[in-house]
């Protein structure tokens, strides 16, 4: 093969199965949230929620921001036929990345005290020079990982995730321990984390295809990839601005109108709940977009096959633990993390509803990109958005947070759920079928939920028996949902064969 053949070829990568390729990144991701959950239930008591809410507040900032970072171009790494095309896609990123990230010093410098008044939490100012190395790390990582999904090593994002939880443990604790407990250690810990991800995923990457970067780089060739996807900074950027913003609105908003307590009770309930919720979540969804994009290439048919499995899975693995969360929240939360946080396991319970839709559209909100309908996603946002601050600002005014959160649950919920059925049928799935395939494992789990809730309301056990019950259900439930399900029944084989050989 020549060179010219060589820049120019096809991207292939072994064949291997869906399950496989999700348990790769289980693997590694499982050490990695075992990590995040043991450092969580120290930190809990090593921290006060007020700082956790200075924290929350910073990456919140953090996540807004970093979606223009790269102009969206990382997501069109995906996409292209030939590496030589995707490989000029990351450079760009990588460029535009850096120019956005030093362009925010001097805003902030400027703006950084108007910033902070305007979020009524004057403590953050001290932090925001921080913003944009941690945003350059983040949009840095993305860039990179995006490329590296494309080459489908997903044992190297394994290996990434547990080196960042555990360089942000070991910073978070160390410093609690130390005496230095302060919304500063627990952003430090952060940056220092995705520091430590993106430099190791980064380096293992550049070291292998250096090369190829080499002899592919070209100016004309990203200009006409920044013209050919230019959907994707002139709609979909907005549409992912809004979108994060949308997601963090509630950090902002509950900053303004209630105390950095409160936010920091919100922000550790949602961030437990999420913790576990992606462990698979996070996993599939990686695999889900390669696979759909390279499926997109082939036929429509093969890509809504592809959709319609994948939520199958999602709804089967996340609708129990969501409605044991709804039952447990301030039980489960009091039990682990002592009963400071008891107000955060009822945030949790609230938020349940719209866990359990983000759980599953957040993964097939992918095909949006594969089919390149960012001008649609853009209004949905836009409209999403304005329901949000309207239900959250409502209850702020109330002063009541209970009823903030339940509005956004609810407008959030029923929102991504019609975010969900318009993405089924984008990609000619047949909801009624789909209905029919779940209807065994949600009849399950409904049967399993009522055990428990007869337990709580009727016979009133305490709150350890109880936490009990609601892991029995939730063992019983998977146990007979892995015996129907081929697919799963595969994936857990492979990832105890995985486990059984590193153990030899």
């Amino acid at each position: 093969m020549d060179k010219k053949e060589a820049l120019g070829k096809k991207h292939k990568v072994p064949g291997r199965s869906f399950a496989t390729d999700v348990v790769t990144i289980v693997g590694g991701t499982t050490v990695a949230q075992i990590i995040t959950i043991l450092s969580a239930l120290i930190v809990a008591r090593l921290y006060q929620p007020e700082m956790v809410g200075i924290s929350s507040l910073f990456t919140a900032l953090v996540t807004t921001l970093v979606v223009a970072s790269c102009l969206r171009y990382e997501f069109s790494i995906m996409l292209p036929k030939t590496d030589k095309e995707a490989i000029n896609l990351l450079a760009l990123s990588l460029m535009i990345n850096l120019v956005f990230s030093l362009a925010l010093v001097p805003v902030l410098w400027i703006f950084g005290n108007d910033l902070a008044s305007m979020l009524n939490k004057p403590q953050i100012a001290q932090y925001l020079w921080l913003l944009p190395l941690a945003v350059f790390l983040t949009g840095a990582y993305n860039a990179i990982n995006y490329w590296n999904s494309r080459k489908r090593q997903f044992g190297r994002l394994s290996t990434t995730q547990v080196s960042k939880a555990a360089s942000l443990s070991a910073t978070q604790l160390g410093a609690g321990y130390a005496g230095y407990a302060s919304s500063g250690s627990l952003i430090a810990g952060t940056i220092v984390g995705q520091a430590v991800a993106t430099s190791s995923l980064g380096i293992r990457i550049f070291r292998e295809y250096w090369d190829l970067f080499k002899r592919s780089l070209d100016r004309r060739v990203m200009r006409e990839k920044m013209r050919e996807y230019r959907d994707f900074p002139l709609f979909d950027m907005g549409s992912g601005f809004i979108n994060a913003l949308s997601l963090q609105i509630p950090v902002f908003i509950l900053s303004f109108y209630f105390t950095e307590e409160i936010v920091g009770f919100y922000s550790w309930g949602l961030m437990s709940v999420q913790l576990p919720a992606s462990l698979v979540g996070t996993a599939i969804s990686k695999v889900f977009y390669q696979r759909a994009a390279a499926a997109f290439h082939e036929s429509r048919e093969k890509m809504g096959s592809i959709v319609e499995k994948v939520t199958k899975q999602l709804v089967s693995i996340g609708f129990l633990p969501i409605l044991l969360l709804m039952l447990l929240g301030e039980d489960l939360f009091t039990f682990f993390f002592g009963a400071k946080w008891a107000e955060a396991g009822v945030y949790a319970e609230i938020l349940s509803f719209w866990t359990l839709i983000v759980f599953v559209s957040t993964p097939l909100s992918s095909v949006l990109n594969v089919l390149q309908k960012m001008r649609m996603v853009l209004i949905y946002n836009s409209i999403l958005i304005i329901l949000r601050i309207a239900s959250l600002a409502y209850g702020g005014e109330m002063g009541d947070i209970y009823l903030s959160l339940t509005l956004f649950s609810v407008v959030s919920g029923l929102s991504g759920l019609v975010l969900a059925v318009w993405i089924l049928k984008a990609a000619n799935v047949s909801i009624l079928h789909l209905l029919r395939s779940i209807s065994g494992n949600v009849g399950i789990a409904l049967m399993l939920i009522a055990v428990v809730a007869f337990c709580q309301f009727v016979l009133n056990l305490p709150s350890l028996l109880m936490i009990m019950i609601g892991v029995a259900a939730a063992v019983v439930y998977y146990a007979i949902y892995i015996y129907r399900d081929k697919e799963m029944k595969a994936m857990v084989l492979s990832f105890l064969r995985r486990g059984k050989k590193a153990a030899d």
